[in-house]
């Protein structure tokens, strides 16, 4: 899912096909809680999974992992590493997770590792929640995301077999 801000205070929901979510919304206390991390007045761009359809008992919940438009600046040519400093300092950790930090009710942002990535993915309790793990390159840049694929060559995932995704 793509949350864009707006610098007049509303949200605007995309989902991977560059298409308007519909039939849900940020719940309010989510909504309000956003709004008081966020800058004001600015654009900000996150990308998040919605957790809501994707796993039975977690609702209302956004899991945030990356960001690509900061104070209305496009983060094109940034690290990883440097947005997931920006995004630390935007959405900070109010409690840990095995796999995320729980910023508010609602919101989560995702934990970073940078080694033992094997016994992580091993070490995966509920592959309902965690399908298991997206290996990024720190020092890779953001590229223009003109396609969906843009950014996909610093990338690779790493998932348990389901229905969707059976190896």
């Amino acid at each position: 899912m793509i949350v864009w801000y707006t610098p007049n205070g509303d949200f605007i929901l995309y989902n991977r096909h560059k298409e308007p979510i519909k039939n849900w919304d940020l719940p309010t206390a989510v909504k309000a809680k956003l709004k008081e991390l966020l800058p004001k007045g600015k654009w900000t761009v996150l990308l998040a999974e919605l957790m809501h359809h994707k796993v039975a008992g977690i609702k209302n919940t956004v899991y945030f992992h990356d960001i690509l438009v900061h104070e209305s600046v496009l983060l094109a040519g940034e690290t990883f590493e440097k947005r997931q400093e920006i995004l630390s300092k935007l959405l900070p950790a109010g409690a840990e997770a095995y796999s995320h930090y729980v910023v508010s009710e609602g919101i989560w942002r995702a934990k970073n590792f940078k080694s033992d990535f094997l016994k992580i993915f091993k070490s995966i309790k509920n592959q309902k929640i965690d399908e298991g793990l997206v290996l990024k390159n720190p020092t890779a840049q953001l590229k223009h995301c003109y396609k969906a694929d843009s950014n996909a060559g610093w990338q690779i995932k790493f998932r348990y077999p389901t229905k969707n995704y059976n190896f």
